[in-house]
């Protein structure tokens, strides 16, 4: 799927209602927008800085005990092991849910490493990952590793007050999600176990080393 310079206004709208579309928009000289369109969402993102543009979720928006979920279990690696942790939330077309993901990786205080690729019959919607008792921020490493079309996450804090930020990727362009209410919904529920899923993974999948 190439990558085109995309002018009209009119044309982008066209684009936009493709099942599939990846184009670069260009308003000005300056202006410019990395600009990819799936069944998952929207995402408009500013070429050339790490925030600016727009994004627009198109899935059933996630039940809210799938953040809370994380929450716990991002907690319990952090008690366990001291380190971070990657999680992986899906979406399946075929059986329309929402399905949570440990892939094998390496983990450290300060990072996570995983070369397990994605699950190919599904949607690949969110990557989430811990920094334990250390603040939610972007690294660099981050700007550098989340090059794919999806929600990227990061939850720190998880001695105190839990933070969390959200962001969308294409390219390696992001726009900011300032609104967990766009992503996550309070008033839908779940009979899933997403707490326990993570956990059954754990042993299995995760690898504490002291350094890369």
């Amino acid at each position: 799927m190439g990558v085109e310079t995309v002018v009209d206004e009119v044309e982008y709208k066209k684009r936009i209602q493709q099942p599939y579309a990846l184009f670069n928009l260009v308003l000005s000289e300056d202006i410019r927008y990395r600009v990819e369109s799936t069944p998952v969402s929207l995402t408009a993102a500013k070429i050339g800085e790490n925030d600016g543009g727009w994004y627009k979720y198109r899935l059933p928006k996630m039940p809210m005990g799938i953040l809370k979920s994380l929450y716990c279990f991002f907690a319990d690696v952090a008690e366990k092991f001291k380190t971070e942790v990657l999680v992986r939330v899906y979406y399946n077309p075929a059986a329309e849910k929402y399905v949570l993901e440990v892939p094998e990786q390496k983990t450290a205080p300060g990072l996570v490493v995983t070369d397990q690729g994605l699950i190919p019959q599904y949607w690949p919607v969110m990557d989430i990952h811990s920094h334990c008792y250390y603040p939610a921020f972007f690294s660099e490493t981050d700007n550098k590793d989340e090059k794919g079309n999806r929600i990227y996450g990061v939850i720190g804090s998880l001695d105190k007050r839990p933070q969390l930020l959200l962001r969308a990727g294409t390219g390696g362009c992001f726009v900011e999600i300032s609104d967990v209410g766009k992503i996550f919904d309070t008033n839908v529920s779940s009979s899933e176990d997403w707490y326990g899923s993570m956990k059954s993974q754990m042993k299995e999948k995760i690898h504490p080393i002291d350094s890369f």
